[in-house]
């Protein structure tokens, strides 16, 4: 991303409001994530969009919260604008990628546990606790669900009363992905934003998204390589 579309993006935050944009900026400059500020400013203006659509509280939910970058941004807004913000994540180590991923996941995998196995957040031994603390600078922890765990396992079951309104997708891999696309299957409210932040990325998380048909009726849009669904298009 050139410096000028950078600094486009942080304006743009800054719109939404001063402290939004300030606090994108420190995020990217502890790289608390790997998006680009053009993702972190579609996030924003799609809670914003989902609250215009929906006055009550919003329900939002992330699945991979990583090292916790963009589940701060988004309990920014909750704690602003009101809302609750449930967090699916392994706070670990990622699973590893499979055969339908391809060699260049295989690959970013494998670099994973050599070159940055001692860098690499998912191997840090308390990083759920360190991610609370500091989504606690920012939100009202009673505000937001920890859900640890594979999605296999954790996902709530078909009769899940949960719906929401806005949906961050960032899990990288084809079998994660997948899972995921079942789980939200008739749990988005009439309005709902998504954003898939590794669709131009990972092989495994496009070939999700095309093959999860429920969601392909919808108009969607590339931003900075992140797909942003919209429900209410």
């Amino acid at each position: 991303m050139s410096m000028m579309r950078r600094t486009l993006a942080l304006l743009r935050l800054g719109l939404i409001h001063p402290r939004l944009a300030h606090l994108a900026w420190k995020l990217k400059r502890s790289h608390h994530t790997y998006l680009s500020y053009a993702a972190l400013h579609s996030l924003a203006k799609s809670f914003m969009q989902v609250k215009r659509r929906r006055p009550q509280a919003i329900h939002v939910v992330e699945f991979g919260v990583g090292r916790g970058g963009s589940a701060m941004l988004l309990a920014w807004l909750v704690a602003r604008y009101g809302g609750k913000l449930t967090l699916f994540d392994v706070f670990g180590r990622i699973p590893a990628p499979t055969a339908i991923d391809g060699e260049r996941a295989r690959q970013r995998y494998a670099g994973i546990l050599t070159e940055e196995s001692q860098d690499y957040y998912g191997n840090l031994p308390d990083l759920l606790e360190i991610v609370k603390r500091e989504l606690a600078e920012v939100c009202d922890l009673s505000k937001i669900t920890f859900v640890q765990g594979r999605y296999e396992e954790t996902l709530p079951s078909s009769t899940d009363p949960h719906r929401f309104s806005q949906v961050h997708i960032d899990c990288d891999w084809y079998e994660s992905s997948m899972v995921v696309y079942r789980y939200l299957q008739g749990r988005l409210l009439p309005g709902a934003m998504l954003q898939v932040d590794d669709y131009s990325d990972w092989d495994g998380s496009r070939r999700a998204y095309h093959e999860a048909e429920w969601i392909n009726q919808y108009p969607a849009t590339l931003v900075d390589g992140a797909l942003v669904i919209d429900t209410g298009g």
